[in-house]
């Protein structure tokens, strides 16, 4: 089976994965390093089509910024969300940057994508099987975590794909560049 590579901010995260209480039985707390704002989601494409990928971020202006705290939300499908996420207003930086996707995306030839931009740090996953109580009981969750006001830095770049060692953390960076203030 082919792995999936995306382009993503990753996000020095503990302060709020520390603040989060227990979800409820079922669902996954994402590892610190896993934590990450999707830039470009390539899919599953071949290595060389993600370092093409890669290639072409590079080039992009992307500057450091910073992410805001905000609620936790569902994301997917409404009736069977397959994440929980922050998602913070008064993040323009971050949606003028997402709106370069596509660049990434058609050098990687995956497909491109036409939904406008919506800067979201996933937290907390259900597993595959949850049923509709579990989801139920994770929106709950949800609404009562409380995220200390502490906005992170957005100040990396990076290719990831799946780890290894998937028990301990999902993802894994394959290459990572530095981004500077304006």
């Amino acid at each position: 089976m082919k792995p999936n590579w995306f382009l993503g901010f990753p996000l020095r995260a503990a302060p709020w994965l520390e603040a989060l209480t227990p979800p409820p039985r079922g669902a996954r707390v994402f590892a610190e390093d896993d934590v990450h704002i999707t830039f470009a989601f390539l899919g599953a494409v071949s290595e060389k089509a993600a370092m093409a990928a890669w290639e072409v971020s590079l080039s992009l202006d992307i500057s450091a910024t910073v992410f805001p705290s905000g609620p936790i939300r569902a994301f997917g499908n409404p009736r069977n969300p397959s994440a929980w996420a922050v998602e913070p207003s008064g993040v323009d930086g971050l949606v003028a940057a997402l709106a370069l996707r596509n660049l990434a995306l058609e050098a990687a030839q995956a497909p491109l994508d036409t939904r406008p931009p919506r800067p979201h740090a996933t937290l907390v996953r259900p597993r595959r099987d949850a049923s509709h109580d579990g989801h139920w009981q994770l929106a709950n969750w949800a609404e009562t975590q409380q995220l200390p006001d502490l906005p992170l830095v957005v100040d990396r770049l990076a290719l990831f794909t799946w780890s290894e060692a998937r028990r301990e953390r999902l993802f894994s960076v394959v290459a990572e560049r530095t981004l500077t203030p304006r």
